[in-house]
């Protein structure tokens, strides 16, 4: 919850009251490209807690979030076109669990994804998304940006909302992808494309004119966005003068407005971030001299320094690169030690650092406790496995 909450005040302070996450997608394919982004792991039960945590915490700054990818998106290699063919049991009692616990937990939307679902999209999936609506009332189901395929097109779009999608989201590209909402900027190019958007609000009254959607239909939409709003506590006006307030390029460029270009990290977002990691990457500390490990101790290290591999996923989710304080290893966490070479020498070892390749041929001091880091060179990505 304190990760969540020290995320979306970075959210708050970019004037956003939506984060586009968390990813709650099982690791049952453990190199899908989106894994990073995806935080249950492969235990649906432990991951419906952790989903619930951090929906909350975000909640506490009064930003909505979006648990994504609904359903059924493990893997990313050919999402487009592969299908996701659980048992309805299986599927609720073991991949829906995250997703359910961020919707009682209050999230404001699911956003349903590029992959098939028992062979049908699903955006399109009316099993799936009004299962999911027996949930709770106060949430939307919104699509992924070009989940909404061109079959959706000449009204088409009716099969995706009669089925249970209230929003989707594209970059209001034109057919031609020239993008005239979004120009191109030094930033990033102009958006995406999905062959024009389906459900802007001339081609939704044309759809209610005829009949291919109700009118009851549109309020259910209506009634679920409010209630999210208000679980957030968004319809408070002294809760949005908390926000900042936009300009014209923050409205019209993903990569221009002053707000989109501001550093908003903070110390404690910072430490937090730190702690968080630490907690998820340490699996033995040296308690009690639980490990032959000493300050007095000789330590050498290969490869332990700027080769150790740091690579932020590439695609919608990528990171931005790793800070690197002006002092770092200051002492209680106030600002991190960058390799793990840093971290012995913090602590008050007898380091001596070498780089990988000069321990081919042996360790430089057989008396020396040797300290050897490999790293797992991969290229995480949206859309490839």
């Amino acid at each position: 919850a304190r990760y969540a909450r020290a995320m979306a005040k970075e959210f708050k302070a970019k004037g956003k009251n939506m984060m586009l996450g968390p990813g709650v997608n099982l690791a049952r394919v453990p190199q899908c490209g989106r894994m990073d982004e995806y935080i249950p792991g492969d235990d649906p039960t432990l991951g419906a807690e952790l989903v619930k945590s951090f929906v909350k915490g975000a909640l506490d700054e009064n930003i909505m979030t979006n648990v994504k990818h609904f359903g059924n998106n493990e893997q990313e290699t050919n999402r487009n076109q592969w299908s996701a063919n659980p048992d309805a049991n299986v599927n609720m009692e073991y991949y829906m669990k995250p997703f359910r616990a961020g919707v009682e937990a209050g999230t404001a939307c699911l956003m349903c994804g590029y992959n098939r679902v028992n062979g049908v999209p699903a955006c399109k999936n009316e099993d799936i998304m009004q299962a999911a609506k027996r949930w709770g009332d106060k949430f939307w189901i919104v699509s992924d940006w070009g989940a909404i395929y061109p079959d959706a097109a000449d009204g088409g779009a009716a099969e995706y909302i009669n089925a249970g999608v209230d929003m989707e989201m594209g970059a209001h590209d034109d057919a031609q992808c020239t993008g005239p909402d979004v120009p191109a900027t030094e930033y990033g190019g102009a958006g995406y494309c999905n062959k024009g958007d389906y459900m802007l609000p001339d081609r939704i009254k044309a759809m209610l004119d005829s009949g291919k959607i109700t009118e009851a239909r549109v309020d259910e939409t209506v009634s679920r966005v409010l209630g999210a709003l208000k679980t957030a506590g968004l319809l408070n006006p002294k809760v949005q003068d908390d926000f900042p307030t936009y300009v014209y390029t923050d409205y019209h460029s993903k990569w221009y407005g002053p707000l989109a270009q501001k550093d908003v990290r903070t110390q404690h977002s910072r430490q937090v971030a730190h702690e968080v990691a630490t907690k998820a990457m340490v699996l033995a500390k040296n308690k009690g001299s639980l490990l032959p490990v000493s300050k007095s101790a000789k330590i050498q290290t290969y490869g332990c320094g700027d080769e150790v591999h740091f690579h932020a996923e590439s695609g919608s989710a990528s990171g931005t690169a790793p800070h690197f304080p002006a002092v770092p290893c200051q002492a209680d966490g106030k600002t991190a030690c960058p390799y793990p070479e840093d971290g012995l020498k913090a602590a008050g070892a007898d380091v001596k650092a070498y780089r990988f390749s000069d321990g081919l041929t042996g360790p430089h001091d057989a008396n020396a406790i040797t300290v050897v880091c490999l790293m797992a060179k991969s290229f995480n990505t949206e859309g490839t496995d």
